[in-house]
């Protein structure tokens, strides 16, 4: 399923129920950046949506539509750990609705210990429904972004 589709999908099964919210799946022992990327997709979701975006971890969102973000979000969503594992340090996969990845759902990910493969996941996803941000800076535990139109 293509990540644009996916996104309508969701948000037209939310449209009667406001009180559903979108689901961000990431590991307590995410890395601080996969915590910042999850974070920063569920405020610009929040932000295109109008709907309540939730980041929440991976075993609360086990058997719901979700966005995986981050290594272990992404094999508990049923990513298999090889797939990932060939990724290297910079590589990132952003799969929605094929394979293992069930309809409705996503995964965002880098490779296993390779942290920042999560925020190129998310830049990739956000950027294929029309988000395109110039610069992200993770500084202090605190992360910052600014995102120009185009």
């Amino acid at each position: 399923m293509h990540i644009a589709t996916w996104l309508a999908v969701c948000c037209a099964a939310v449209l009667g129920a406001p009180e559903v919210p979108l689901l961000v799946a990431v590991s307590s022992k995410a890395s601080v950046s996969e915590q910042a990327a999850a974070q920063w997709l569920a405020s610009y979701l929040t932000n295109i949506t109008s709907q309540k975006c939730v980041v929440t971890d991976p075993q609360s969102a086990k058997g719901k539509a979700q966005l995986a973000v981050g290594y272990e979000a992404a094999t508990a969503l049923g990513v298999n750990p090889s797939a990932l594992a060939s990724l290297g340090l910079e590589g990132y996969l952003v799969q929605a609705g094929v394979g293992p990845v069930p309809q409705g759902s996503a995964a965002l990910s880098g490779g296993p210990q390779a942290p920042r493969g999560a925020l190129y996941a998310v830049n990739e996803f956000l950027e294929s429904i029309g988000c395109h941000c110039f610069l992200f800076v993770v500084c202090r535990k605190r992360f910052f972004f600014f995102v120009f139109p185009r």
